[in-house]
């Protein structure tokens, strides 16, 4: 029936999968959770070990960190069951009746792909996680319906139910092993087949935020790795960024984007830092950033 795929980096996941396991109980289903830690060596997998105390549930560790999309493709090929829930670790389901209401859309036949979306607590965290908060409040707890609009663009493999058919013959990029975009990638090429993607009102909270000066290099660290992916064209224009940036090219700025970038950085970076970042801001440094790479 149902697979549970949680692939797990420096975190404490037994809260999730507990509250996982009780709901598929409740459901009476057949059902597996499979944790696997990527190479973290964190103290927190002693905690995760308390997973294997819980019947139909198991925890891994990799050696070796090989990079989220592998984990998941690995966390697959130990799976048995014909429908893949997939979450991230770091993230907690806001309805007591998650299961149910994922076991609901399966008798819907045209089902393939079911995204449950993403929210944000309301409260503001303390200013030095504020960055990634206005981030993930803007631009990815979006409502059911922003998400049927344009679902290749506001989808996430965070809380995501996939066919093993389906994931079987779209499984994540190889070839990708820095952080970030890989998600993009992945629906790129559902998009290509023409799977479509079903959303429901059915969200998990992402309650671990970087520190806005962990977010910001991690922002650098995935701007680089599309810079990578689009040189060999495995996505095109499907995020906001690509679309900025061909916008900039057509018109011949990339130059005077990416002199923006080196002359207004420090600038950019004190918003960003500070109590109120501004998506605008973001936007721009992040463009600014990308446009700077195609130019070297």
């Amino acid at each position: 029936m149902l697979s549970i795929l949680i692939p797990t980096y420096n975190y404490n996941v037994f809260p999730l999968v507990q509250k996982l396991w009780e709901q598929c109980r409740e459901q009476q289903i057949e059902f597996e959770i499979l944790c696997q830690d990527d190479g973290s060596q964190s103290v927190h997998n002693i905690e995760n070990s308390e997973i294997l105390t819980l019947e139909n549930c198991n925890f891994f560790i990799n050696e070796q960190n090989i990079g989220r999309g592998k984990n998941i493709n690995s966390l697959y090929k130990k799976s048995k069951y014909e429908w893949l829930l997939i979450l991230d670790c770091d993230v907690m389901p806001v309805s007591d009746r998650f299961i149910e209401n994922y076991l609901n859309t399966l008798k819907i036949p045209e089902v393939e792909v079911c995204y449950g979306g993403i929210n944000y607590k309301k409260n503001r965290p303390s200013e030095s996680h504020i960055l990634r908060w206005v981030y993930g409040y803007k631009r990815e707890s979006l409502s059911v319906e922003h998400r049927k609009k344009k679902p290749y663009q506001s989808s996430l493999t965070s809380n995501l139910l996939i066919s093993r058919d389906v994931f079987k013959e779209n499984r994540f990029s190889a070839v990708i092993t820095n952080y970030g975009y890989e998600d993009l990638v992945f629906f790129y090429d559902l998009k290509l087949k023409n799977i479509k993607i079903f959303h429901i009102d059915n969200p998990a909270t992402h309650i671990n935020l970087d520190s806005s000066k962990v977010f910001l290099k991690k922002t650098r660290i995935a701007i680089e790795n599309l810079d990578y992916l689009t040189n060999f064209e495995m996505v095109k224009g499907e995020n906001r960024l690509l679309k900025q940036f061909a916008t900039i090219e057509k018109y011949g700025l990339t130059k005077t984007m990416s002199q923006f970038y080196s002359y207004f950085k420090k600038d950019m970076e004190i918003n960003l830092l500070s109590a109120n970042p501004s998506m605008t801001v973001f936007d721009l440094y992040r463009l600014g950033y990308f446009s700077q790479l195609k130019l070297q």
